[in-house]
């Protein structure tokens, strides 16, 4: 009988994991966009939920790749899943400034906030279910 072996808190950050959890984050927010659109566009869903719609699929996304990069190391769940949050703020963050148009800095704030809970919260639950 082999027991699984327990990841050391003095371990440094599992970068291949963080990076597997930002690959999940964006594949997942890509295809909750698409659904959601082919909603919006075939169905009389108002576009006055458009904001919290956005809003849910960056959490859950989120949600989910931290949760995978926290699986995936084993340990220190809480900093694995905020540093997916933060990666994937960046890549987005990235994209608003390489496509024409105004961005808001509140708005890019209010999803940091959104990011960083959800990667805490998806890092702890994946470290708990690991």
């Amino acid at each position: 009988m082999t027991l699984k072996s327990e990841a050391s808190p003095s371990q440094p950050l599992n970068f291949p994991a963080m990076g597997k959890g930002l690959v999940a984050t964006l594949v997942l927010t890509v295809g909750l966009i698409a659904v959601s659109g082919l909603i919006f566009h075939f169905s009389s869903a108002s576009e006055n939920l458009l904001p919290w719609v956005t809003a849910l699929i960056l959490f859950f996304s989120v949600l989910a790749g931290s949760g995978l990069a926290a699986m995936q190391a084993g340990t220190k769940g809480l900093v694995h899943g905020i540093g997916v949050g933060i990666l994937f703020f960046l890549a987005i963050w990235f994209l608003v400034v390489l496509l024409p148009g105004s961005f808001a800095v509140v708005g890019l704030a209010y999803k940091l906030l959104i990011a960083v809970a959800a990667g805490a919260l998806g890092g702890v639950l994946g470290v708990a279910l690991s």
